[in-house]
């Protein structure tokens, strides 16, 4: 044992540790094939549950639907949920928790959102940032984030690696070769949804959490796939912009729409 519960896998030279992710594939006969399903069920439950965290922010039905395209056209979430990856639980989990949280009884997300630190510190920490930020702005939500943090953080403390060695990489733009990166025209949509609703001020700190994951991708690769949900959402926003700009000819305009999603 060493900073948590671990084992020395037998052929290969690097620490193991158990998560659910493993347990629920060893009680299956065809651990690929269950692995392919479970990704794909992840994939379409996270899609549902982001649809209805949305539904929930009051954001209108064309913006909800660029959101959830971009989204699914991006090259992470294809490859995420395309793959065996113990990631596409762990997300699909937050979501699902986050809804929970989100609604009037939210002591119900409390057990669903105890299960992340055993998928790793990084989704972890992640969830509770994000939970923490929507309870700065819904006070009632705090007493219920403190018993979250207090769980996940004995979870962490006793099971969990609390030390993730970083490795600095610029492989973010799949099209240039990045594993675990954004096409070049989600940047794109991206960056404009953000400059179109800068104008909501009263989100500094949400802005700010999302700078602090920008820069900490460039070190951890894996934060790209909670982070792919939030810039979707950006593309979302860019993506209706573009939508109702005035354009001179329709077709130029289709076109263009055509060639950025489809890019």
């Amino acid at each position: 044992k060493e900073n948590g519960i671990s084992y020395n896998e037998p052929y290969i030279e690097r620490q193991y540790t158990p998560q659910p992710y493993h347990l629920i594939l060893s009680l299956t006969n065809n651990i690929y094939l269950s692995s392919i399903i479970i990704s794909i069920l992840s994939g379409l439950f996270s899609i549902i549950f982001f649809y209805l965290i949305l539904k929930k922010f009051n954001i209108k039905s064309l913006r909800i639907s660029t959101i959830l395209l971009t989204l699914i056209l991006s090259p992470i979430f294809i490859s995420l949920f395309s793959i065996p990856d113990y990631h596409s639980i762990s997300i699909l989990l937050i979501l699902i928790g986050f809804y929970l949280f989100m609604r009037e009884k939210s002591i119900l997300s409390i057990p669903v959102l105890s299960i992340i630190p055993f998928f790793g510190l990084i989704p972890s920490v992640l969830s509770l940032i994000s939970l923490l930020i929507y309870s700065i702005n819904h006070k009632e939500k705090l007493k219920y984030f403190y018993s979250i943090l207090i769980i996940n953080t004995l979870v962490l403390l006793i099971y969990t690696k609390l030390y993730v060695v970083p490795t600095f990489s610029l492989n973010i733009i799949s099209d240039l070769g990045g594993n675990i990166g954004y096409g070049v025209f989600n940047i794109i949509l991206a960056s404009i949804g953000l400059y179109s609703i800068w104008k909501i001020k009263k989100q500094v700190t949400g802005y700010l959490f999302i700078l602090i994951l920008i820069i900490s991708s460039f070190y951890y690769p894996q934060i790209n796939l909670y982070l792919s949900i939030i810039s979707s959402i950006f593309a979302g926003y860019g993506l209706v912009s573009i939508i109702n700009m005035n354009w001179k000819i329709n077709l130029i305009k289709s076109l263009t729409i055509i060639l950025i999603i489809c890019g």
